[in-house]
């Protein structure tokens, strides 16, 4: 009886030690999904954060790109409107001297007396300003204030304008030479008005309009390519507003 006790007592501690096995085995097998389960998330986390570090470093190349593009807008923009006030100068000067000339009072039938220009000495200054306006123009392309195309433009158009007023030096001192005096092609004065006939009754002469010369002129410049629009609105605005 003692034996059968023993083993009935075995018996029942060998269920508890298979229980306890199929519980612990149960357990591994959570434990291992859930493992799994956390690699996978581990993973995914993983990818996420390198994504994220990836667009990060894409925002900021971004953002540097857009400062450097703003920076370049402020200079592009301080540069042309040194180029335009440079330029302005070149156009508005003359153009007011001979504008004032043309407010000064003359009574019904005078003559408009005006200093005459000596033709040459006029073309060099306008030869220097446009010179001038060129080296300026070639300053402002290699800087990278202006493009290629707007600079080869303009250049091309004062050129052009340089060939002309060196053709009429060459006229003028031919005519200088020969002992005729060449006129300067501004300002331009009227004809002197005839003497009356006996008997007859003197007409004054008609003087010439010079708001309507220095706009044409003014026009003309603006068409080839030697001012910028802004100096001939400018200009043109003080020629209109004058009195006279």
């Amino acid at each position: 009886m003692g034996r059968m006790r023993k083993v009935l007592v075995n018996l029942g501690s060998l269920e508890n030690v298979i229980k306890v096995s199929q519980t612990v085995t149960e357990n591994l097998q959570a434990m291992e999904a859930l493992k799994g389960n956390i690699e996978k998330s581990a993973e995914r986390v993983q990818s996420i954060y390198v994504e994220l570090s990836e667009r990060m470093e894409e925002f900021l190349l971004y953002r540097t790109k857009q400062d450097r593009m703003d920076d370049l807008v402020n200079e592009l923009m301080r540069s042309v409107d040194d180029m335009n006030a440079k330029i302005s100068r070149f156009v508005t000067r003359d153009d007011l001297e001979a504008f004032s000339q043309s407010l000064k009072p003359s009574g019904e039938g005078e003559e408009v007396a005006e200093p005459k220009k000596d033709a040459i000495d006029d073309l060099q200054i306008q030869k220097e300003e446009i010179n001038m306006l060129i080296k300026t123009l070639e300053d402002e392309y290699k800087n990278k204030r202006i493009s290629k195309d707007e600079f080869e433009k303009t250049k091309k158009a004062n050129v052009e304008r340089l060939k002309e007023i060196e053709v009429k030096i060459k006229g003028a001192e031919k005519m200088k030479k020969s002992g005729l005096a060449p006129e300067a092609e501004t300002p331009v004065t009227p004809k002197a008005a005839e003497k009356p006939k006996m008997g007859t009754t003197a007409k004054p002469a008609k003087p010439v309009n010079r708001k309507e010369v220095l706009l044409k002129d003014l026009e003309d410049t603006y068409k080839k390519g030697f001012i910028s629009k802004e100096a001939y609105e400018r200009t043109k605005k003080m020629i209109l507003s004058g009195k006279g």
